[in-house]
């Protein structure tokens, strides 16, 4: 499963996406999540940094998360874990820097 935050224009050194991202996760011993945060201006696209994570590694609350490719980048994020049904778990991100 893949989602995108929307863009944040003109803040390029404290960006705030404030947004919820909800997973479904049907395996979480062997899920993966990948974060990844790319440049948007008017002539293209740059890539920023990413890092991927074990799911069964995340623990709940607010965490730093360290991007690889660019020195001392990160995003912070607000982690939230619900097993909904014992075979399910329901995955929510809410995104702020």
């Amino acid at each position: 499963s893949k989602q995108q935050t929307r863009v944040v224009h003109d803040n390029g050194f404290n960006p705030m996406w404030e947004e919820t991202l909800v997973f479904n996760i049907q395996m979480p011993q062997i899920a993966l999540v990948r974060f990844q945060v790319w440049d948007h201006d008017p002539i293209g696209r740059d890539f920023i940094g990413q890092r991927t994570v074990a799911f069964t590694s995340m623990m709940p609350g607010g965490v730093p998360v360290h991007l690889f490719e660019m020195a001392e980048s990160s995003i912070f994020v607000h982690v939230a874990i619900i097993d909904m049904s014992g075979k399910v778990w329901h995955y929510k991100i809410h995104l702020q820097i």
